[in-house]
């Protein structure tokens, strides 16, 4: 191995190390790569992994940006290479760059002491610089504690704690990790991925830790000014999983986040949740991450708290400030909720979404003010104040249409398992549009002040829908459709259990520009209808605080 020697520096390296890297798919390169540019970009890499200890992510850094981020830097700036052929090479097969798949059995532990304790749950380890942070991934059985506030700049490329891709965030993190309320600042990610020359598709990780499952509690963090942006680059790219907290986890409390992420390129399914993907239960946290994602052929699920929730999970006082923009040209589904994308058999409670929420999609688009999709799940005490639209273009698949609800886009319930949705507000204008280029083909669209579209075996009661106006369009090359819209529920089934009780609008809110005249009632899909002055206060004896001035006025 090489080491640093006065000012000169011995880049000479071990080939069982690089062939190590290979086997185990730890470097590697896209496309098809200079010789030379790759051999000093490795010898780099080796001195600083060995003589100079650093972590792989500084290691790459350094190596880059001494050689270049692709070949085409390195031949233009290293070498006397003819620039006709450079641009030849370049036409042909684009520039070759680095390609790191996240920690392997080749990673070199740096040599970090924390600033205190034993690692145990009585005495965990203290964590005061960005270095401790970054060696918490050495040590996933011990147990962290923040006593200073964090700047993670000087880490061009954060490496989720636990791992980047599914075969190294299986275990993940195991301990419990405080943040005693300080912050951690600066966290950037910004990776270009796909699969890799057999085909192997992989699940991929994207936030300050990975899988936290096995750990009993992440707590007390703030995240701030978070940058992170993925592209994928090709299909194989199977799962890409974001979450600024954590993907995986069990336990989240009282953390808070701000920032932006955007994705781009195409995947096959892709999850995104402010907080986490998916949990056990999260509670007290608020995300002020705006969330942007541009894919194509993607079944997409984004969620302002987190993404996916199943089977008794818990979610309580957990509010969204950041906007959400989910756009994909796919046959399947594109779900995007103030809260929650997917909800299953799960428990939401005193939860807020201030943030606007848009989603596009070729087939079907679900967009919720607090939940996207929810089956036999409990709703209550949950207000959203943002505008909500969504939109299908050229329908292709199955469930094909365009959903939104002011708290829920779609709810449905079992026999043996219930949804309840109760004292519930929505202050947001909506949208839902569906169109398509045949003039044989007319799909309809849902648009509901409280519910867009409602299945079986629900109660929906004590809810109050204080818009300023719904609107549903069903239309296509020739002619338009028939939506399913109203001030409470866009549609509703009428046929097992279904029942609706207490709840009112606006008198003032419209439907497609009209004030509605029929199914009017507090167990009707319209709702009773209320003054201004009736309706803020029934509102506030909820317990809610009005947002502003409310427009309506009878």
């Amino acid at each position: 191995m090489g080491a640093g020697k006065g000012g000169n520096e011995d880049y000479s390296f071990s080939s069982a190390f690089l062939d190590d890297c290979e086997a185990t798919n730890f470097l590697g390169y896209h496309n098809s790569v200079y010789t030379l540019y790759g051999i000093h970009l490795l010898r780099h890499i080796t001195c600083d992994l060995t003589a100079n200890k650093q972590n792989i992510g500084q290691a790459i850094s350094n190596a880059t940006a001494k050689w270049g981020y692709n070949d085409i830097e390195y031949a233009r700036n290293h070498t006397d290479w003819d620039e006709k052929e450079i641009e030849k090479k370049e036409k042909e097969n684009g520039a070759a760059y680095l390609v790191w798949t996240g920690p392997s059995k080749t990673m070199i532990e740096p040599d970090i002491s924390f600033s205190g304790g034993k690692g145990t749950i009585n005495d965990p380890y203290q964590i005061a610089t960005a270095e401790q942070l970054d060696a918490v991934r050495y040590n996933l059985k011990s147990n962290f504690v923040l006593v200073n506030d964090i700047d993670l700049s000087e880490y061009e490329n954060w490496v989720p704690i636990g791992g980047i891709r599914d075969v190294e965030a299986r275990d993940g993190f195991q301990g419990v990790f405080d943040g005693k309320g300080h912050t951690i600042k600066n966290l950037k990610m910004e990776y270009e991925i796909e699969g890799d020359e057999e085909g192997n598709r992989y699940k991929w990780h994207f936030g300050l830790f990975s899988n936290t499952q096995s750990s009993p509690g992440i707590k007390n963090i703030n995240l701030e000014d978070v940058n992170i942006s993925i592209k994928s680059i090709d299909s194989s790219s199977k799962d890409i999983n974001i979450g600024s907290i954590a993907t995986e986890s069990s336990i989240v409390t009282n953390c808070k986040t701000s920032g932006i992420i955007r994705v781009s390129g195409i995947a096959t399914n892709l999850s995104m949740g402010g907080i986490v993907v998916r949990t056990n239960r999260i509670t007290d946290c608020t995300n002020r991450i705006h969330m942007i994602a541009a894919t194509d052929k993607t079944n997409m699920n984004i969620g302002g708290i987190a993404c996916i929730v199943v089977q008794d999970t818990l979610i309580s006082n957990c509010d969204n400030f950041g906007n959400i923009s989910g756009f994909s040209t796919s046959d399947d589904d594109v779900n995007c909720g103030g809260i929650v994308a997917y909800n299953n058999g799960t428990n939401i409670t005193n939860c807020k979404n201030s943030g606007s929420i848009e989603a596009s999609n070729y087939n079907a688009v679900w967009v919720g003010g607090i939940i996207a999709k929810g089956y036999w799940c409990e709703i209550s005490n949950c207000s959203n104040t943002g505008n909500l639209s969504g939109r299908t273009y050229s329908v292709t698949g199955t469930n094909a249409g365009s959903r939104v609800g002011g708290i829920i886009a779609d709810l449905e319930g079992h026999r043996d398992s219930k949804a309840n949705l109760s004292k519930c507000v929505n202050f947001g204008n909506l949208t839902s549009i569906s169109t398509h280029p045949n003039k044989n083909l007319l799909y309809p669209s849902w648009c509901g002040g409280i519910v867009g579209d409602m299945g079986p075996y629900l109660r929906i009661e004590n809810c109050y829908n204080a818009s300023t106006e719904l609107n549903a369009i069903s239309r296509n090359s020739e002619q338009e459709g028939k939506p399913y819209i109203g001030r409470i529920c866009g549609y509703l089934l009428n046929e097992i259990d279904e029942i609706l009780s207490n709840n009112y609008s606006f008198n003032t809110t419209t439907l497609n520009g009209s004030i509605p005249t029929e199914n009017i009632g507090p167990d009707q899909k319209n709702g009773g209808s209320m003054t201004k002055a009736e309706i803020e206060k029934a509102i506030q004896e909820l317990g809610f605080e009005l947002p502003g001035e409310l427009p309506n006025a009878s």
